[in-house]
């Protein structure tokens, strides 16, 4: 964060820390990732390795609460830009655009199983009991 100067040069406000750097760079790298970048890109214009970003987020759990609500929106992005590809593909590319398509709904999927996850069926064998009690007034 740049220091603000005033009009006769004397810098204003408090000089950046290393925290506001690291939290200046977590919101960039969460923001691209709310919008369906991989972290592995993400980092790459701040010259991190992707495991920089998780291990601050295992650190501190606002960072962590920050990532993983980044990760929750991601999956809309996913699928969007599933159906996006959907919509455009063309003979020529079927094959490979369905492979995109089942990729990025199974990453969705994983990010937010409610709303993209298959529906699981429970099926239950062998005996129940169940107990009902009938009251008379």
């Amino acid at each position: 964060m740049p220091k603000t100067l005033t009009r006769r040069g004397f810098a204003v406000g408090r000089p950046a820390t290393p925290d506001d750097e690291k939290l200046r760079i977590f919101t960039d790298v969460c923001d691209a990732v709310a919008h369906g970048v991989l972290v592995r890109d993400a980092v790459k214009a701040h010259g991190l390795n992707p495991a920089t970003i998780w291990k601050w987020a295992a650190q501190d759990d606002a960072l962590g609460k920050l990532y993983a609500h980044a990760k929750h929106q991601a999956a809309d992005a996913l699928a969007e830009e599933a159906i996006r590809i959907a919509l455009e593909t063309t003979n020529e590319t079927y094959s490979a655009d369905r492979l995109k398509v089942d990729t990025l709904k199974w990453a969705a999927a994983k990010r937010r199983p409610k709303e993209y996850g298959e529906r699981q069926a429970v099926e239950t064998s062998g005996e129940s009991t169940l107990t009902v009690v009938v009251r008379h007034e």
